[in-house]
């Protein structure tokens, strides 16, 4: 665990970062509860969306990101389910700025004590990216507590490719174009919101980022996954190959389904569409007298 410093290269950035994310959060169409949940590695907040009653989906944003990233497909996703959206702690939302170490558990404890709180025995975890990664972690150590895993291009199962941490490099030393382009390098061909995308490059501008040993877990540990998962990804992915975690995970999981979307990039607008046919069976079955 990390507290030395804060993830921000600035406190003017981070209160003009703040500020833009609360007057985003003011302006979304559907009704949320926020929370703050209290952890033994500092504050996590979180918006909860939909009838308590409704299955729950937790919510888990990729790195350099926050909740915000979810706000487009909530509105989709809390007619059938409770919906839980995360701001992962040390990562630029509302949360603390507490870097948890990939090497250790603790994203894995720190998820179980959010989960706690909010009094859930079972969730259905969605991560893109690195939440994907914190669904394989919490997983991997309580793999009787999920009932659904989706997970949108994430970590922890190939390796990152090489051609794009070194334009990552290279364009975080190249200033506001480096920004623009790291940015635009990231989303790929698909076209996302334009003040989601004002705000990515905000977050890069202000944001320390955060090069850490990449974990990928073992076969031993993903055989630990009995539950449904689905794998989403676009085959013009810059950061790492869907194709190849989809190789993978088809050998060790026995109940994997993959979609591969033509012509997309890291970034998948309008994800919700495609996962809910997945997650129905788990609302039928759950309403089910």
């Amino acid at each position: 665990m990390n507290n030395s410093q804060g993830i921000y290269k600035s406190e003017s950035g981070k209160q003009l970062l703040m500020n833009k994310y609360d007057a985003i959060l003011q302006k979304v169409s559907f009704q949320f509860t926020p929370h703050t949940v209290h952890t033994c590695f500092g504050n996590t907040f979180l918006i909860q969306s939909g009838k308590q009653e409704n299955p729950p989906l937790l919510l888990l944003h990729g790195a350099s990101s926050n909740l915000l990233s979810w706000l487009g497909e909530i509105p989709s996703l809390n007619e059938y389910f409770n919906v839980i959206a995360v701001d992962v702690i040390g990562e630029p939302g509302k949360s603390d700025q507490t870097r948890l170490d990939y090497q250790s558990q603790d994203y894995a404890i720190w998820l179980e004590e959010i989960i706690y709180h909010l009094g859930l025995k079972k969730v259905s975890l969605m991560g893109i990216s690195q939440g994907g990664w914190l669904s394989l972690q919490y997983t991997v150590h309580h793999p009787e507590k999920v009932n659904k895993l989706v997970l949108i291009s994430p970590a922890g199962i190939s390796h990152t490719k090489l051609s794009f941490i070194l334009k990552a490099i290279l364009y975080s030393m190249s200033g506001k174009s480096g920004v623009k382009k790291l940015n635009r390098y990231v989303i790929g061909p698909e076209k996302i919101d334009q003040d989601a995308e004002a705000f990515m490059e905000l977050v890069q501008t202000h944001v320390i980022q955060r090069f850490s040993k990449e974990y990928l877990f073992t076969d031993e540990e993903l055989k630990r996954f009995i539950m449904p998962v689905l794998l989403v990804g676009g085959d013009k992915d810059v950061v790492r190959s869907n194709q190849a975690i989809a190789d993978r995970l088809r050998v060790l999981l026995p109940n994997f389904s993959f979609l591969l979307l033509p012509g997309v990039g890291h970034v998948i607008p309008s994800v919700s569409d495609k996962v809910i046919p997945f997650l129905q069976p788990l609302l039928q079955k759950e309403h089910c007298g």
